[in-house]
């Protein structure tokens, strides 16, 4: 077994594990040839390109201190892991998407989905 998915065999953690199935003659039934083995975080960054978060301008500055550790900034963009961040920022006379720079990133754990959510409300999350 590689170093890489022993590590991630943990009681009670739940994976995502990507697979070929196939007919296994020796058993009559299904087997499968793992390709991949993923914790769900790692999922999510592979497959969601970014959260967009609806904010309101009232409301920012209470919500930017917390906000902001939740955030990881990469000095090297290219380097950088975890979700590119999105703002439908909304004022009283208009409305405005605004892309966080590539060295700002989110990682996405449950902890930090239950944070968003609990800040901004579940309703205000989306995932693209």
């Amino acid at each position: 077994m590689l170093p890489d998915v022993q590590d991630k065999l943990v009681k009670d953690e739940v994976l995502v594990v990507k697979g070929e199935i196939e007919n296994d003659e020796f058993s009559g039934g299904l087997r499968m040839r793992t390709l991949s083995v993923m914790t769900v975080a790692e999922a999510r960054e592979q497959l969601m390109q970014q959260v967009v978060i609806d904010v309101y301008a009232d409301q920012w500055q209470q919500q930017k201190k917390t906000f902001d550790g939740l955030v990881t900034r990469h000095e090297n963009p290219d380097e950088a892991k975890g979700c590119k961040i999105s703002f439908n920022f909304y004022t009283d006379e208009a409305k405005g998407l605004i892309h966080l720079a590539e060295r700002f990133r989110m990682d996405l754990e449950d902890d930090t989905l239950l944070a968003l959510k609990t800040l901004f409300g579940a309703g205000s999350i989306r995932f693209d």
